[in-house]
């Protein structure tokens, strides 16, 4: 298990990479689009579509890395407080919701991008398809999807994992 997990944060890290990546990119268009306005020049083309599908890009890449390196936002005071088993049943039930909120966004994202193809939509200046940028964010949210459920199974096997050492030790 600890050897998928390992795969599992390179896999996190690699995609967090290529996500900030996009992001470096989409802040260029920008910035250039920008100062290209400013001095009276023709600004860039499809600023909008450019910034709007590279940060979906962006986001959804770097979620699994969120997930495989706990860097989600949290708020830490309840767990603070409890320490021992409390704790470890409060991280494993919100680590489940997060799991499922997860799956519910991977479907519907890759059921929206299926209407995008079906329906052929196009950038609204740039003119390209739109299916395979949603395809590709649904893939994304998938791999964090695979990301929460494993941490999800982690949660709740430490739990039963502290029960039976205590029972053994009885």
């Amino acid at each position: 298990m600890e050897r998928v997990l390992c795969v599992q944060r390179w896999l996190a890290q690699l995609l967090a990479l290529a996500g900030m990546a996009v992001l470096v990119v989409v802040m260029f268009y920008t910035v250039i689009s920008v100062i290209l306005r400013y001095l009276g020049a023709t600004p860039l083309p499809g600023v909008v579509d450019v910034v709007s599908y590279g940060l979906a890009i962006c986001v959804a890449a770097s979620m699994p890395y969120g997930f495989m390196a706990d860097k989600h936002v949290s708020v830490s005071v309840l767990l603070d407080a409890l320490r021992g088993y409390p704790n470890k049943l409060v991280v494993a039930i919100a680590s489940t919701i997060s799991a499922g909120f997860m799956i519910l966004l991977a479907r519907g994202t890759w059921l929206y991008a299926g209407e995008r193809l079906a329906t052929q939509d196009t950038m609204w200046i740039l003119g390209f398809k739109v299916w395979p940028f949603w395809y590709a964010v649904a893939v994304l949210f998938s791999l964090a999807t695979v990301a929460a459920v494993s941490l999800s199974c982690l949660g709740i096997f430490s739990l039963f994992a502290r029960q039976n050492r205590e029972a053994g030790a009885r």
